[in-house]
């Protein structure tokens, strides 16, 4: 074989050798390049979702600061509410304490042990006290006040029985029964009169410094004279 044969089968083998070695090179250099680029790719997909995780934590946190500030705001308000509703109700109960006082008594209405409303001849009701002797003994319906007169005589105690009314309507024969049978028997009075004379009796009967001006309260309404 010639020598410039040989050189040239020599010059093929050493660039196929080259070629093969060129080759495999490549491949692996691309295998490694796809490796890293799917490894980059793979840890660019880790950290959207780990960046989509943080971002659903931060508003999941936002979301329940907001709750957690409409909770308590809420509550402040509510609170408010019923620090004001409390406040209302105070002040209506003490206007309807305030309208109680001030409401005019008018007669007839209940008698206590300390007040008693009865009528007289001024525009408003007159209004005596059980322990206040003085007020007790006012004029009533134009009548002079009298000296007290003794407890048994005043109360009817151990008194006689009494048909008319010059016998009932006496101090010395006050008797609380038949006082209000006298006046719920009488046809000249009226309802209100009754109610207004019966509150008087209650009144003497708790009262006996209140007796005679009873008694010619109800002689006058029955249109008989005074006492002496």
């Amino acid at each position: 074989m010639r020598p410039g044969s040989i050189i040239a089968i020599f010059a093929v083998v050493v660039a196929l050798i080259g070629g093969v070695i060129w080759y495999t090179n490549s491949q692996a250099e691309n295998a490694r390049v796809e490796q890293e680029q799917s490894e980059q790719a793979a840890q660019i997909a880790r950290d959207e979702d780990t960046a989509r995780e943080e971002e659903a934590a931060r508003e999941e946190e936002r979301a329940r600061q907001q709750d957690e500030a409409a909770a308590a705001e809420q509550a402040e308000w509510d609170a408010a509410e019923e620090a004001r509703m409390a406040d209302e109700a105070a002040a209506g109960t003490q206007d309807e304490a305030a309208s109680a006082d001030d409401a005019p008594i008018v007669v007839g209405d209940e008698i206590t042990e300390d007040t008693i409303v009865v009528e007289s001849a001024a525009d408003a009701p007159t209004i005596l006290d059980p322990e206040d002797t003085a007020t007790s003994a006012e004029i009533i319906n134009g009548a002079d006040p009298a000296a007290t007169p003794d407890t048994a005589r005043n109360t009817g105690v151990g008194a006689p029985a009494a048909s008319g009314p010059e016998q009932v309507l006496t101090p010395e024969n006050f008797n609380r029964d038949e006082v209000l049978a006298l006046i719920d028997d009488s046809a000249q009075l009226s309802d209100d009169d009754r109610s207004g004379l019966r509150a008087l009796v209650d009144g003497a009967t708790a009262n006996p410094a209140m007796v005679e001006a009873t008694i010619n309260s109800i002689r006058a309404a029955l249109d008989l004279p005074p006492l002496n």
